[in-house]
């Protein structure tokens, strides 16, 4: 395998463990201020269940989901066959502002509420 070859798998690799990787590194990220925060002081418990870290543990439990669905969603589009989303929205520029907004709208609305159930999750 030459030098080339094995930068384009590794990337391949990364691309294609993506979500994944990136869900990993928030529950490493997660855990490593937990430690941090108990070695510093180990009276420091009760500042494990103050409201920020909890906004914060809801915060990257979000990304980190968020990334985990895209992930999934791309390999199920892949395995379905479907064609590239960037075919199916190329038209977008062409709807009618009304439509347009909508989507927006309905966009934000689902986003909005998967960061709330998160929070209320972990509250």
């Amino acid at each position: 395998m030459t030098k080339i070859d094995l930068k384009l798998a590794l990337k391949q690799g990364y691309e294609t463990y993506k979500g994944p990787l990136a869900f990993g590194f928030f529950l490493m990220l997660y855990l490593s201020i937990r430690v941090m925060l108990n070695a510093a002081d180990p009276a420091s418990v009760a500042a494990l269940e103050s409201i920020w870290l909890l906004v914060a543990t809801s915060i990257l439990t979000f990304l980190g989901l968020l990334g985990l669905c895209w992930w999934i969603l791309q390999k199920t589009w892949f395995a379905l066959g479907l064609p590239d989303v960037i075919n199916l929205i190329g038209n977008f520029e062409n709807l009618e502002l009304w439509q347009q907004l909508s989507f927006y709208l309905a966009f934000f609305a689902l986003l909005l509420s998967a960061a709330v159930t998160c929070l209320l999750a972990i509250c």
